[in-house]
């Protein structure tokens, strides 16, 4: 796997670098936890260099399993974070908190407060007769109207 990273690195092709250091990562796990975190390390770094958040929440999800800590503090997007835009997001195309949670690498209680926050701003706009749906725009949250299906 160390001989991949190198040609991958060499090649210009740090996504399957990132890949192959998450790889590495999981079969060092059991033998060698303090190279696993640091390949994981590595791996979680360039996925989020790459803007591979699904990649880098996995690597951020086996670090932790690692015990340790995989990101260092929110990454803000205008007045969100970037996890709470991709949980809005993901909000505004009707998943559940239990697909949002499975598809981020996230616990439920993760999406909750983000899901909680909309629901009120949902009430009070149905109480005026609309229905309306999250929606982001340039890292702020706004209600929008409903798409029928």
């Amino acid at each position: 796997m160390g001989r991949a990273i190198e040609l991958f690195t060499k090649h210009h092709m740090p996504y399957k670098a990132a890949r192959a250091h998450l790889a590495l990562a999981r079969g060092v796990a059991s033998t060698e936890p303090e190279r696993a975190v640091e390949e994981a390390r590595q791996a979680l770094d360039a996925f989020e260099r790459l803007g591979a958040t699904r990649d880098a929440d996995a690597a951020a999800s086996f670090l932790r399993e690692l015990g340790v800590g995989g990101r260092t503090g929110p990454k803000l997007l205008g007045e969100l974070s970037k996890r709470e835009v991709e949980v809005l997001r993901l909000l505004g195309y009707g998943l559940t908190n239990a697909e949002i949670a499975a598809r981020l690498y996230i616990s439920t209680k993760t999406v909750h407060p983000c899901w909680e926050c909309l629901r009120q701003a949902q009430r009070a706009e149905s109480r005026r007769g609309g229905h309306v749906r999250p929606a982001v725009s340039g890292g702020r949250l706004f209600l929008a109207p409903a798409i029928n299906q």
